[in-house]
């Protein structure tokens, strides 16, 4: 039975982030051309990790401790990755660092996901790099100043 109850945990920790890939961000695999390229659970933990790529970018979507975060990278720099909640201000210069995959960060996602693909791409990512490390630093700022 406890194998078994395992399986079942195991199962719906992936399902979480099937789901909300599939809700928000199918553009990925349906517009971009991303493929499924890595997944792992961890038994012991309940932690997930889900990659898709296509030939310039990378998604990471990782379930910790319950809770569901996406990262980006281009895969010519294949060790960095950034959160969504340095890749949102990029994008909407609101400097509000929340990267837990809500509903609401959800369909940031999917109403921005062309532009989350595009500052990840070779052609525009030495300046993306140099702007989400920026973005970094500023959180790293707000977050101990409290």
């Amino acid at each position: 039975m406890v194998a078994k109850t395992n399986k079942i945990i195991i199962i719906k920790i992936m399902d979480d982030i099937l789901k909300f890939l599939i809700k928000y961000c199918s553009a990925l695999y349906k517009e971009f051309g991303f493929c499924f390229t890595a997944s792992e659970v961890s038994k012991s933990f309940g932690d997930a990790g889900l990659i898709l790529t296509n030939n310039e970018v990378g998604a990471k979507f990782l379930r910790d401790r319950g809770d569901l975060f996406l990262d980006f990278q281009n895969r010519q720099d294949c060790k960095r990755w950034f959160s969504l909640d340095v890749i949102k201000p990029a994008i909407t210069g609101e400097h509000s660092f929340h990267g837990k995959l809500t509903d609401q960060n959800g369909v940031f996602l999917e109403r921005n996901m062309k532009a989350i693909v595009d500052l990840f791409s070779n052609a525009k990512y030495e300046t993306t790099r140099e702007l989400l490390i920026k973005l970094e630093r500023e959180k790293g700022k707000k977050m101990f100043s409290k």
